[in-house]
């Protein structure tokens, strides 16, 4: 995960949690953009559990958003796919919301309400326990205060060993997804654990770190990453890298580790090669 500030850091476990928190005594201006983090069906190097993103929900005004896989959702109606385009598609909520159909490989989703942009690119993995992971760009203006002006939450992160909270379904709940969302990513993806309710952002380990403790040789990581993610930038192959090693798996009859292919999608997602934006 990569925050406003620029400092990397890993965030794992399962359930709902905040990727934007940005308050407002005025509620049609306040904004929140969560995450549902679904496990993978393996152990990392390190012996834990990896996290990836399965759905993402958004509130802005009176306008309730959520991207699952490819579905996108408004105010409790789906939006049809040939209705993706680069026009307003819910000129009744407050800001307007419209849902746009890139034209790069992964057929990126991107959702605009008010001056918030988030963009969405599920990606097929069968090492996710949701069959699929999806890679999320949020885009906002610089606030005033900075990073200040957010509660907690995973893109105000300011350095490793932040908590941030996990919100649990029931009264006062803050979660944004529909009831039928979350049922069906918990049903996927499992249930948080009710006592849990905050995770820690750790550190992350750089990609030649995180290749020695995959045994992955780095130069060939280095050099998958360069060949499938031509138009990387020095930022987008050193994730491309890390994300490689990080989710490698060990074959228990051969004992070979291979690394995540995934990795070089999100690398393309992320990166001039997925086309315009």
């Amino acid at each position: 995960m990569t925050p406003f500030s620029g400092v990397k850091c890993d965030l794992m476990g399962v359930g709902v949690v905040p990727l934007v928190e940005l308050n407002d005594p005025c509620a049609e201006k306040a904004v929140h953009v969560q995450s549902y983090h679904c496990p993978m069906t393996w152990a990392t190097v390190e012996g834990g559990q990896q996290s990836v993103n399965a759905g993402v929900a958004i509130k802005a005004g009176n306008a309730k958003i959520s991207i699952v896989n490819h579905t996108v959702t408004v105010n409790g109606v789906v939006v049809p796919v040939e209705s993706y385009n680069e026009t307003t598609v819910t000129p009744l909520t407050s800001p307007p919301v419209t849902v746009a159909l890139s034209h790069n490989a992964n057929n990126s989703i991107l959702v605009t309400v008010g001056s918030l942009s988030v963009w969405s690119s599920a990606l097929a993995n069968d090492r996710a326990r949701a069959g699929y992971e999806q890679s999320l760009v949020v885009y906002m203006p610089e606030q005033t205060g900075g990073n200040s002006a957010f509660a907690s939450c995973m893109c105000a992160v300011e350095s490793a060993g932040t908590s941030i909270p996990v919100y649990q379904d029931g009264a006062n709940s803050k979660i944004v997804f529909s009831q039928n969302d979350l049922d069906a990513l918990e049903a996927q993806c499992g249930k948080p654990d009710p006592n849990v309710t905050q995770n820690t952002c750790t550190a992350q380990k750089d990609g030649q770190a995180m290749c020695t403790e995959a045994k992955i040789s780095f130069e060939n990581a280095s050099s998958v990453c360069k060949e499938g993610c031509p138009c990387h930038s020095e930022i987008t192959l050193n994730n491309c890298i890390y994300d490689f090693c990080a989710g490698a798996v060990t074959n228990q009859t051969t004992e070979i580790v291979t690394g995540d292919p995934v990795a070089i999608e999100v690398c393309v997602q992320s990166t001039t090669c997925a086309g315009e934006k």
